[in-house]
């Protein structure tokens, strides 16, 4: 196949995301899917959330980094709760990507309210 100069190049990440032949049963959050053993199953474009080879996002790791900071910081400081508003399990369409139909609620309950914070 031969792509012309100055033709446009779209990439389904989402679609390879979701493909079953590389993640079985793809809507479910499965930590075994990121495993050594099972990165070696599958080629190495089935996964690219920063895109790959010389044009990737020269932030990835910069980004990682914040996002699982700020993750960290929330665990840390809150106890992070699903409220009674969001549905499961949620539903949605394709359309809607990663952000359920009627919303994702959650409860953040101050780990130190009853002590003093050193801020």
């Amino acid at each position: 196949m031969v792509i012309e100069p100055g033709t446009p190049v779209h990439t389904p990440i989402y679609g390879i995301h979701h493909d079953e032949e590389f993640y079985p049963n793809p809507f479910k959050f499965n930590p075994d899917n990121f495993t050594e053993e099972a990165k070696a199953r599958r080629p190495t474009g089935a996964y690219q959330p920063f895109g790959l080879g010389p044009r990737s996002c020269i932030a990835q790791k910069f980004g990682l980094i914040q996002g699982k900071e700020a993750i960290c910081s929330l665990v840390c400081n809150f106890k992070v709760t699903r409220s009674w508003r969001t549905e499961s399990p949620p539903n949605g369409t394709i359309e809607s990507m990663f952000l359920p139909e009627n919303g994702l609620w959650l409860m953040f309950e101050d780990r130190m309210k009853d002590t003093k914070r050193n801020n």
